[in-house]
């Protein structure tokens, strides 16, 4: 797929979840992101969803989320892709992502937008969810350009704690608090007193 987007803004996903109501089928979510662009469900390379209409893909960490690509299955049913809806979670919470509004057989179809998570959802309302290939793409959900960005990521009102956009482009605390990544999110803390022993003369 031609989407201007760099191959090294791709996201590793790391897992995949699905239910499988029919059981010991062979198309489970792991084939979601192994690599495998085969279009052909009876191949075995594709996820069929077993009749459950979701699965999910966990990324290493949390991401701002700008493209999602998926390769549509090619032997078969190329419509179904336009019931799929695409969501992006973080902690409990998914958002709505996208929906494609066309699908051709063995085709890519490209989601655009810009939300934050550490997880993807895929559903469907009335077709069976069939995908051969996820691709997500982003960056750093801790990218920055100016201290400002970090301040209105972190949440946190008092100054002091507050983080800064490092020479790297993203929120840094400063060397003497410590600092917590979580959720897209970058706090700094008082870090605790040093145990000083003192020995007398």
């Amino acid at each position: 797929i031609n989407s201007g987007v760099a191959e090294d803004q791709r996201l590793p996903i790391v897992a995949g979840h699905h239910e499988d109501t029919w059981g010991g089928q062979p198309w489970g979510s792991d084939k979601l992101f192994d690599d495998g662009l085969d279009t052909n469900m009876w191949h075995g390379q594709c996820f069929h969803d077993g009749g459950s209409r979701w699965a999910e893909v966990d990324l290493d960490d949390t991401y701002t989320v700008t493209e999602v690509h998926i390769l549509n299955r090619g032997d078969c049913c190329g419509s179904r892709a336009t019931d799929i809806s695409v969501f992006v979670c973080k902690s409990n919470q998914c958002s709505f992502f996208g929906k494609p509004s066309s699908g051709g057989k063995g085709a890519w179809i490209q989601l655009s937008g810009e939300l934050k998570g550490h997880k993807l959802r895929f559903e469907t309302e009335t077709r069976p969810l069939q995908m051969c290939e996820v691709r997500v793409f982003g960056h750093s959900a801790y990218a920055c350009e100016t201290d400002e960005d970090c301040y209105q990521q972190s949440g946190n009102r008092r100054v002091k704690y507050r983080p800064y956009c490092g020479d790297d482009k993203e929120c840094r605390c400063r060397s003497y608090y410590r600092e917590s990544r979580r959720n897209g999110q970058v706090r700094c803390r008082r870090k605790p007193a040093s145990k000083l022993a003192y020995i007398g003369k």
